[in-house]
């Protein structure tokens, strides 16, 4: 998928204007917006570990009342319908709400929050790219 295409997807999904851009970054940065990358979190100690994020925003499948909440096919893996970058989104968005929206929201993905030895954020360079993309389509920022 292209940064254009992704921005896209998520205005699609309802997110606007800096979610768009800080979105499609955090896209940029978990799966290069490759919906097909499945991930298993290898994390002891954490609730996520064993794990699977799942498509282009890596969502975790230990969200499960979240992902509950967008209608699923019961007939067909999660994984299969979590390669839909629309319903990948929706989940996103749902899981970014719950969380309380930003700045709490975007913490749900790793890529957002610095790392372990307090390196920069993983998603902070794509945004100029996810900016464009959002520009590209009409979204204001």
């Amino acid at each position: 998928m292209t940064p254009v295409e992704a921005a896209q997807v998520l205005v699609d999904e309802g997110f606007t204007g800096w979610q768009v851009v800080t979105f499609g970054a955090i896209g940029m940065a978990e799966s290069r917006l490759d919906p097909l990358v499945i991930h298993r979190v290898i994390k002891p100690g954490s609730p996520a570990h064993l794990s699977i994020d799942h498509g282009w925003l890596q969502n975790n499948d230990w969200h499960a009342r979240w992902i509950m909440r967008v209608t699923l096919d019961p007939d067909v893996p999660w994984s299969t319908q979590l390669a839909d970058p629309h319903i990948n989104a929706r989940i996103a968005r749902i899981i970014f709400i719950g969380a309380g929206g930003a700045p709490k929201g975007y913490e749900r993905w790793n890529t957002y929050l610095p790392g372990p030895n307090g390196e920069p954020p993983a998603y902070k360079p794509f945004l100029p790219a996810a900016r464009i993309a959002a520009r590209t389509i009409g979204v204001n920022v």
